[in-house]
């Protein structure tokens, strides 16, 4: 439910100038949303629950394309943690 509510968030502030895709390794992994604007990467993951550690996904996607792409930000959303943890910024669905 919080996916569903998050993605409609997103697309209701459509920026136009920006770009919205999701992410997928070979093994199904996967990382919800990927907001791109001008060749700088926010990565999002939605997650139901109380949910404090780094997904996986996140790190391997980072270190995979470490110096080769901007990843400016990485964001999970969650039910209701509100932490910085490393680069990662944990942030309940009720204060989006």
């Amino acid at each position: 439910m919080v996916w569903v509510f998050y993605a409609n968030s997103l697309n209701w502030a459509q920026d136009i100038t920006r770009t919205l895709y999701f992410y997928r390794t070979q093994s199904k992994s996967e990382i919800d949303f990927m907001l791109v604007k001008d060749a700088n990467y926010h990565l999002i993951e939605v997650k139901s629950g109380k949910h404090q550690h780094i997904p996986r996904t996140m790190m391997e996607f980072e270190k995979k394309y470490a110096g080769k792409l901007s990843i400016v930000s990485k964001r999970v959303i969650n039910q209701s943690v509100y932490l910085q943890k490393a680069s990662v910024e944990f942030l309940p669905a009720y204060l989006l």
